[in-house]
């Protein structure tokens, strides 16, 4: 049974339509990462999955019943949200901000019990961020920041979390720590995940599907190996890459350029060959997979 699917949707503001006509199934377990050049739609198709956005046409389902149709209370018990920017009062500590992800499931009258505060207790402790629970969220590393909003979203006890490009402004370290966490929620808890990234290396490890918009309308959705290809890359971000397997068999892409100007320097994507480790017996040990793996970027850096 699908947790999210979309029928003849059609999002946008006022007159401007962003996207049209698509049509989406998402399973339990799935997580699922949304591709795509600025301005294509990603962020909107987000808003509308978690209801923030009203459907200018058709309608989206959310475990079966129209996603309109429920109340606010009943959808933030069903998924969890995390947009591109979020802000929390100065003073409010780490745990009062996981705290807030109770509020769904709380009655007005009544303060955390004891199965909240257990609750909040085990998020900040999956999450890495018990050990400043007192502490001011504005005393927080982006890192941390980062992992403290997620703790209040899985107190919410979700079975399906949309994120926003949720490695923005996040070093490198940060942004592993950030889907090492993501992947570990999803494998550990069964918890569907939705996210648009603009990573697509990182798509392609920590997905199971890719789904690609373009010009406010669906080009792809497969699995990663499906999805990231050179056509792909060319005509929706109108670069010239080079298409790599990893010795896990998760496809890599490096950048050669814009295409236009990759065509006009008469670059040979030809001469890199496809390397895939999937005969390897222990991959993340197999030293002829690795020579492969780094003959083929010294043949694309000397090109």
């Amino acid at each position: 049974m699908s947790v999210l699917a979309a029928e003849r949707l059609q999002l946008g503001f006022g007159s401007r339509v962003v996207l049209d006509n698509l049509h989406l199934q998402i399973s339990q377990g799935d997580v699922l990462s949304i591709l795509g050049p600025n301005g294509s739609g990603k962020s909107t198709l987000l808003k509308g999955l978690s209801r923030l956005l009203p459907p200018l046409g058709g309608i989206i389902y959310l475990n079966g019943r129209d996603i309109q149709q429920q109340s606010s209370r009943l959808v933030a018990r069903q998924l969890a949200v995390l947009p591109q920017t979020h802000q929390a009062p100065g003073d409010v500590t780490v745990r009062e901000l996981v705290e807030y992800g109770r509020f769904p499931h709380q009655k007005w009258w009544r303060g955390p019990s004891r199965e909240d505060d257990a609750i909040i207790t085990l998020a900040m402790a999956q999450t890495g961020v018990a050990e400043f629970a007192d502490r001011p969220v504005l005393t927080l590393s982006g890192g941390e920041l980062q992992r403290a909003w997620m703790a209040m979203a899985i107190a919410q006890k979700p079975a399906t979390l949309l994120l926003d490009e949720p490695t923005t402004y996040l070093d490198i370290a940060h942004q592993l720590e950030i889907m090492e966490l993501v992947s570990a929620l999803n494998r550990e808890q069964g918890i569907t995940v939705v996210m648009v990234l603009h990573d697509i290396n990182h798509a392609a490890r920590y997905s199971k599907r890719i789904l690609v918009l373009n010009r406010g309308a669906l080009f792809a959705l497969g699995t990663p190996a499906e999805v990231i290809n050179r056509e792909m890359l060319d005509e929706v971000f109108g670069v010239d890459a080079a298409i790599l397997s990893d010795p896990d068999g998760v496809p890599v892409f490096i950048t050669r350029g814009l295409y236009p100007k990759a065509k006009a320097g008469g670059l040979r994507p030809s001469k890199l060959r496809h390397f895939s480790a999937n005969n390897c017996i222990k991959r993340d040990r197999c030293r002829k997979g690795l020579i492969g793996w780094a003959s083929d970027l010294s043949a694309l850096a000397a090109d």
